[in-house]
């Protein structure tokens, strides 16, 4: 039965399915057999020790040994998955039966002062069965079993860790979880020689629990502990087995190797070895050295290296990787102080101190060199993310460079820390937090919650030790020396990878929400970087003062010591020093009541002095972005700081102004000056003296000032003070403007005379330019007329007599009620006119361009060929088949002249027929003989037909003219032409136009007959036989010569 109970142990612990089975069959024959055979088996067992075991849980926690719960990965490494059913089984079973059974394992592990060789005699019996009684069947299943979990732990640790050298940092690791002795310094020493490492620790020493933890896998001492232990898994020790195959463990008189030479169980079944002399081994490692002490080594591990490890390359990996360990490693450890590497194959020895020194710096000793970090830390709540954990701490490290002026910051990237380094990714300080890991150690966990809420609270850590880092004894006369030197560790967006990635956006936004900056002027006050302004100088502080400027922008200036990264003030959203910041200052003063006007026309000059310099540079050129002045250029524009010499003050989007200028004059001939327009020159808005005196006058600032203010102001389209310019910017754009014309006509009448007055002038730019102006003229310009301000474009304007007009047409059409408008003489009374020789003869030439005439105006027009006047000629086209759709006619007409030949003819008025019969004889041949063809073309190239224009078709076709007969109007066609080849023939008896034409052109362009034929007699005695007034004899005698 006793035997069988055994069994039923190892079976119950190595998870044997068989044995668990026959352990159910067992239990179901009745509780009382059992628990009377378990009471025996339990009473037989402490016989056979010299000393029983006690239950107190006190004693046991005295020492232990850094192991964890692997059985996970055992499983994945290859265990049979039954195991972890078995598992859930034998718990169950055990709950069911605990008060009959109790746990034999842990009578053992709670007993006092036990024999450090019965407690490995036990492990080996007890926890692996390893029995002397055991039958043959009964050693054999063992065997398989202890093979079967070989291979698992040989799996886990070939594939643990992608390093053979990472086994130091476990064992680092390790020491750090020891309890030391109070008056000892914590140390752990590594010697390396040519057959193994030795490895030597002045802690308290293994107990019993130490070492059942240690030969078991998942069952670490340090599970669910607060006591600040880094390993929790009980796997780390195992790593030593990279490099060795048996490693040994000397420590309180445990004495034990765990060899996997002889099978794979060997990584966890303890072996009794001789004990070894620490004492020797210490002496014949630091003897002769500086550093040799005689420190009480209770612990001691010797890792013999493989025979394949003396191969150059492997060997050489370990070498290097205790060179390579670096004095951060013993940063965030909690009880380890030191370090020492002895290396007996090149005879040097390395020893790394920790010191803290207050104020958060921590420095390391290595060798005779000394690093220096900065380290804030803050514990954290952890509301119940993880229910095993209270609080946990988390800490940031920033590596400075120590010299005899303080401390400067040393941005080589550093790694991630949990207590132990892990990798980099891509930051410049270090970071160290209770991250979830996978088993390899290697990389933090992306996946786990905890590690990501660990991650979102080192923002808030960063920030805080910003004035931490400001206040160091160092900084304090200087603190915008240590913000610059704390601002270069600012991780930036893309620079960091991984899990990190992240954090920069993170530091950045906490960032731009606190007030972490440094400003002048103000006791060291602390601003958010959205108010603060960097890349200033004191010339700019002079001229805008801190109120000044806080008052106008909010914004204060950036410490002077504070120096940042052109891509880190960028990130903050930190306003840099240029042309946009004194733009939004004047728009902020001229939008304030008084706000311009307060500042002295110094000030102003001095302003946009500053401004030119930071947009062009020496040659005049653009020294900043293309987009970025245009949009400077169209703010200035749009802002009234542009002080007039009428006290006001303007913009340049308000209308144009003008710089003066000494040469006014430039644009008129002789002694014409633009004083001679009083209302111009009040008009115009020309830019204030003072302001140019100013900055002409500033002291210590010569002639390039005045010239830099002069150029800004051009670059915003301020025109400097010249006839043509005025004409072409400032009376131009008005002249179409009723509202002025009606509000002002002397100013109106004032634009036109000097228009007139510079073109006839030998200004350069109106050879270029003088077709422009005048078309402007011809389209929009507005002319004082007898009826009110008329445009020629749209209403036509005829000279008075005042002008030199030959003929009076305005009386004509005053008869018939029709409009017709006269310039008005008042630009020929104008002042400057006194000035001007010949002034009607100049005004009648300009206005003659402009489109003014004596008489009706004709028009050429593009018709279709259906609007053509002349039906004849129309007829003739289409019979021809030379009309299509791509026919052009080009025509002439004169819509004033048909209605007022229309209306003369309506009214009947011979008088007024008979004068504008003469005023078409006296202007015909000067104004109208060329415009009575129009043109027909069939085709966009070739010759054209010509046709009878529509101007010609209305004096043709309208009866308006007087004859020598009658008291009625006739067509001309109708009539003769007093000439003598008529009067030979019909002498004065016949119908003859009056007044006679003295015009031979009118006479043939409007038809007047001629000549006399055989048609025209026989219609002249058709006309004498049936008047009834005068004898027939007298007719016959009136027409004798």
């Amino acid at each position: 039965m006793e035997q069988r109970l055994m069994l039923h142990e190892v079976g119950l612990s190595l998870g044997i399915s068989e044995w668990i089975s026959d352990y159910h069959v067992f239990l179901s024959n009745g509780t009382s057999d059992l628990s009377h055979a378990r009471v025996s088996r339990v009473n037989d067992a402490k016989t056979e020790m010299r000393t029983g075991l006690k239950h107190e849980q006190d004693i046991l926690d005295k020492s232990r040994v850094p192991e964890a719960n692997m059985f996970t990965s055992l499983v994945a490494c290859g265990l049979n998955e039954k195991c972890t059913e078995i598992s859930q089984t034998v718990d169950k079973e055990k709950d069911n039966a605990e008060s009959i059974t109790g746990c034999l394992e842990n009578s053992f592990q709670h007993g006092e002062d036990m024999d450090a060789t019965l407690v490995i005699e036990s492990i080996r019996r007890d926890e692996f069965g390893l029995d002397p009684h055991l039958s043959d069947i009964e050693s054999c299943m063992l065997k398989k079993q202890h093979a079967r979990l070989g291979r698992a732990l040989h799996c886990l640790s070939q594939e643990l860790y992608s390093q053979d050298s990472h086994f130091i940092l476990e064992l680092v690791q390790n020491a750090d979880d020891n309890n030391y002795p109070e008056n000892v310094e914590p140390t752990l020493a590594f010697i390396l020689r040519d057959s193994g490492i030795i490895v030597l620790n002045n802690e308290h020493g293994f107990s019993a629990q130490n070492m059942r933890a240690l030969c078991d896998v998942g069952n670490s001492t340090k599970k669910g502990s607060s006591a600040g232990y880094i390993g929790k898994k009980g796997i780390g020790f195992k790593s030593v087995f990279r490099v060795t195959d048996a490693p040994e463990i000397h420590s309180n008189g445990f004495h034990v190797k765990f060899d996997i030479s002889e099978g794979q169980i060997g990584f966890v079944l303890p072996t009794s070895v001789p004990p070894c002399d620490i004492r020797l081994l210490s002496r014949m490692a630091f003897s002769g050295t500086d550093l040799y002490d005689d420190n009480p080594w209770n612990t001691c591990v010797l890792l013999p290296f493989r025979s394949r490890l003396s191969e150059g390359t492997v060997m050489h990996s370990i070498i290097t990787m205790f060179s390579d360990l670096h004095p951060s490693l013993l940063l965030f450890l909690h009880r380890l102080k030191c370090i020492k590497l002895r290396n007996l194959l090149n005879d040097t020895l390395v020893v790394m101190k920790k010191e803290i020194s207050g104020d958060g710096i921590i420095k390391v000793s290595h060798g005779k060199e000394k690093m220096a970090w900065f380290v804030v830390s803050q514990k954290l709540q952890t509301n119940s993310i993880r229910f095993d954990v209270q609080t946990t701490e988390i800490s940031m490290a920033f590596t400075l460079q120590e010299s005899d002026n303080g401390y400067s910051p040393c941005l080589d990237l550093q790694p991630v820390f949990a207590f132990l380094p892990l990798r980099t990714y891509g930051l410049k300080f270090i970071l160290q937090g209770d991250f979830v890991l996978p088993s390899s150690r290697e990389e933090v966990d992306g996946d786990s919650p905890w590690n990501q809420w660990l991650l979102s609270e080192y923002p808030n850590l960063f920030v805080r030790a910003v004035r931490e880092f400001c206040e160091l004894p160092c900084f304090r006369s200087e603190p915008g020396k240590g913000l610059s030197a704390f601002m270069s560790f600012v991780p930036l967006v893309g620079e960091v990878h991984g899990f990190f990635s992240t954090l920069p956006r993170l530091i950045i936004s906490k960032l731009r929400m606190m007030n972490c900056l440094l400003v002048e002027g103000d006791n060291n006050g602390w601003a958010p970087p959205c108010k603060v302004l960097r890349g200033w100088t004191e010339q700019v502080r002079s001229l805008l003062p801190d109120n000044l400027f806080f008052e106008h922008l909010g914004l204060r200036y950036l410490d002077k010591n504070v120096v940042l990264s052109d891509s880190l003030a960028r990130a903050l959203g930190i306003e840099e020093f240029g042309p946009n910041i004194l733009v939004r200052v004047l728009s902020s003063l001229c939008h304030t009541k008084n706000g311009l006007i307060s500042m002295d026309m110094s000030w102003l000059a001095a302003c946009l002095n500053t401004l030119y310099v930071t947009m062009f540079n020496s040659s005049g050129t653009m020294s900043i972005n293309f987009e970025i002045r245009e949009d400077i250029l169209k703010s200035l524009q749009k802002t009234p700081f542009i002080p007039l010499s009428d006290g006001t003050y303007s913009s340049v989007d308000e209308g144009t102004i003008w710089l003066p200028s000494n040469t006014s004059n430039t644009g008129f001939d002789g002694k014409h000056k633009i004083e001679a327009f009083p209302n111009i020159c009040a008009k115009l808005r020309t830019v204030s003296r003072s302001l140019l005196s100013a900055s002409s006058g500033t002291p210590n600032l010569n002639v390039t000032f005045l010239d830099n203010v002069t150029r800004l102001l051009q670059s915003i389209g301020v025109q400097q003070l010249s006839v043509h310019d005025v004409v072409k910017l400032h009376i131009l754009p008005v002249l179409s403007d009723e509202t002025m014309a009606n509000k002002n006509k002397m100013l109106m009448i004032e634009y036109i005379c000097f228009v007139m007055l510079h073109l006839k002038s030998n200004c350069s730019d109106c050879f270029i330019e003088r077709e422009h102006i005048m078309s402007e003229l011809r389209c929009k310009s507005l002319l004082l007329t007898n009826c009110g301000f008329k445009c020629p474009a749209e209403v036509p304007i005829h000279f008075c007599t005042g002008f030199g007009n030959p003929v009076t047409p305005k009386m004509l059409a005053d008869v018939v009620n029709m409009s017709w408008h006269e310039v008005d003489i008042s630009y020929l009374k104008h002042p400057v006119n006194d000035l001007v020789s010949s002034a009607p003869m100049k005004w009648r030439e300009f206005f003659v361009e402009i489109g003014i005439t004596d008489f009706a105006q004709v028009v050429q027009a593009g018709k279709s060929v259906a609007d053509i006047c002349d039906a004849t000629f129309k007829q003739v086209m289409w019979d021809r088949g030379l009309i299509s759709a791509e026919s052009i006619v080009k025509d002439w007409e004169s819509p004033e002249l048909a209605q007022l030949v229309s209306l003369l003819s309506k009214s009947g008025n011979q008088e007024n027929c008979k004068y504008l019969l003469e005023v078409l004889d006296a202007l015909w041949d000067a104004c109208y003989s060329d415009k009575t063809t129009g043109y027909f073309y069939s085709k966009p190239v070739g010759d054209g037909h010509p046709f009878k224009s529509t101007l010609l078709c209305n004096l043709c076709d309208t009866r308006w003219v007087v004859s020598t007969m009658d008291g009625e109007l006739h067509y001309p066609k109708d009539l003769f032409y007093d000439c003598e080849a008529v009067r030979m023939i019909l002498g004065a008896l016949a119908p003859y136009a009056v007044p006679k034409v003295k015009s031979e052109r009118l006479v043939n362009d409007v038809g007047f007959k001629t000549r006399v034929t055989l048609a025209d007699i026989l219609d002249i005695l058709k006309v004498w036989r049936k008047s009834s007034r005068t004898p027939f004899e007298a007719r016959r005698q009136g027409c004798q010569p």
